[in-house]
């Protein structure tokens, strides 16, 4: 279960990989990396004058692409070119870019990506023991390596310590399975008169869904034997977690996304995810006001726990 949780914690990853050969030969004399706008002010471009002195290159820094979202993926037929154009912007956009969780399989078959693992191989310095092992091989698949790992942070289960506690419910830890969370969403789901759900008893966002269900299973989505990795259809433990997971939607006590008016109420809501960046320490002012994050805390607030 330890592995289990593992993946939870470092499935918010980001990472800087190479776009394409061709770019690269194109422009020998240059290395050029796109970073998002807000790195322009947390970035030394010193940093890179070794590195152009050794290898007579000049890097460039561009600040102003941002990596799609790993949600935005395309929910229609109609909207997957505008998707597709969308990613092969981005991917062309330098010869060095961060991604995060929005790159899969898909758009390294279509080319978008440089395999890695070559370089990487051949780089006596560059050694996997340095890095956490899920976050070194969160992005390998199809006998590639398509990212280098920079940065991670944890995402957890976030629960409302009161409405567990009505409903004579244990809180979540690392043993949790399907059942649980199902069985705890139903018991957490708020109805109304008319017997349709008023508060649901989760609400995660799409990629959300898709690491609960990736720490649930404890194994991968695709499978690593097959060349190129084709999902795991086969899995029965994959098939059952997904059609309990289904139902849970379909009975409306498992909501995904904030789209569904329940924004104003989220801390009443008995099971979320957040990441790292979303739990930061509370303060208390001299007025006695507790904030986190910048945020007011109300006094009628319910206390909630993180798994």
């Amino acid at each position: 279960m330890k592995q289990q949780w593992f993946w939870l914690f470092f499935a918010g990853l980001s990472a800087l990989i190479g776009v394409s050969v061709s770019q690269v030969q194109a422009q020998e004399q240059y290395v050029t990396i796109a970073l998002p706008t807000f790195a322009e002010a947390l970035v030394d471009e010193a940093v890179v004058d070794d590195f152009e002195a050794l290898y007579g290159v000049q890097v460039e820094f561009i600040y102003d692409f941002n990596p799609p979202s790993a949600s935005s993926a395309p929910q229609n037929v109609d909207a997957i070119e505008d998707y597709v154009e969308t990613v092969e912007d981005y991917m062309s956009a330098a010869d060095v870019i961060i991604v995060d969780t929005f790159l899969n399989p898909e758009i390294t078959r279509a080319g978008y990506a440089l395999d890695l693992a070559p370089l990487v191989s051949a780089d006596s310095a560059m050694n996997p023991n340095d890095f956490y092992t899920a976050a070194w091989n969160s992005f390998m698949w199809d006998a590639g390596m398509w990212a280098v790992p920079i940065a991670s942070e944890p995402i957890l289960i976030d629960y409302n310590i009161e409405a567990f506690d009505a409903a004579g419910l244990s809180y979540p830890n690392e043993s949790w399975t399907i059942d649980d969370f199902a069985f705890a969403a139903r018991e957490l789901t708020q109805y109304d008169e008319n017997g349709e759900v008023s508060l649901p008893g989760m609400l995660l966002s799409a990629t959300e869904v898709t690491v609960l269900l990736r720490a649930i299973i404890d194994t991968g989505f695709y499978d690593p034997l097959a060349f190129p990795e084709t999902p795991y259809f086969n899995n029965p433990q994959l098939a059952d977690a997904l059609d309990i997971w289904t139902e849970l939607l379909a009975d409306g006590v498992v909501r995904v996304g904030g789209g569904d008016g329940f924004g104003n109420l989220s801390d009443d809501i008995g099971i979320q995810m957040g990441s790292g960046g979303d739990f930061t320490v509370s303060f208390v002012d001299d007025e006695g006001n507790e904030t986190v994050g910048g945020t007011t805390i109300e006094d009628d607030a319910p206390e909630r726990g993180l798994a």
